[in-house]
């Protein structure tokens, strides 16, 4: 789908991105989360904001109207962050964190909380940078979900990106 403008109004976007930050690290976070069916891909990596560097998995998903994706990408980070069968990674870089990319998406984040950590960072995306974790972290822990139901990895699909965002629908802070 295209998210140019067309005869004044907007196109719809349908490939929607997110990143959560990894309280476990990302290599669990990434297993869990390819075995949701609204999910497209997931990609390993490291969002910097500041002198912070917290390890991520960003996430490509489908929603064609409404927001009932969001909620439900959103709730399965929740249901991750709310594990107690992990162990907590103790590296500052595992933190509870969710990058969101549009002002919908801010508004479905609202007050995120958890267990694990009192103070998640809520931040923009326009305010953070991204990078790729090694193609070795790159789903390296296998989703504990029927083979036919995993979703790629982004990294080892060139084909799979989010549609881009309007700019008067993208997030500013």
């Amino acid at each position: 789908a295209l998210s140019a403008s067309r005869g004044g109004q907007a196109a719809q976007i349908f490939s929607k991105e997110i990143a959560f930050g990894a309280p476990f690290g990302f290599e669990e976070l990434e297993r869990e989360l390819r075995c949701n069916s609204l999910i497209r891909g997931t990609e390993t990596g490291h969002v910097e904001y500041g002198s912070k560097v917290v390890q991520a998995v960003r996430v490509l998903y489908f929603e064609p109207t409404g927001d009932n994706a969001t909620r439900s990408v959103l709730d399965a980070y929740r249901k991750h962050c709310h594990r107690k069968d992990l162990t907590t990674c103790v590296s500052p870089e595992c933190k509870v964190a969710v990058f969101y990319t549009t002002k919908k998406q801010k508004a479905l984040v609202g007050d995120f909380a958890n267990d694990h950590d009192h103070f998640p960072l809520l931040k923009c995306v326009s305010l953070i940078s991204w990078s790729s974790a090694s193609f070795q972290h790159q789903g390296h822990l296998p989703p504990k979900c029927d083979t036919s139901s995993w979703v790629t990895n982004i990294r080892f699909n060139s084909t799979l990106e989010a549609d881009s965002v309007p700019i008067s629908e993208q997030c500013s802070t």
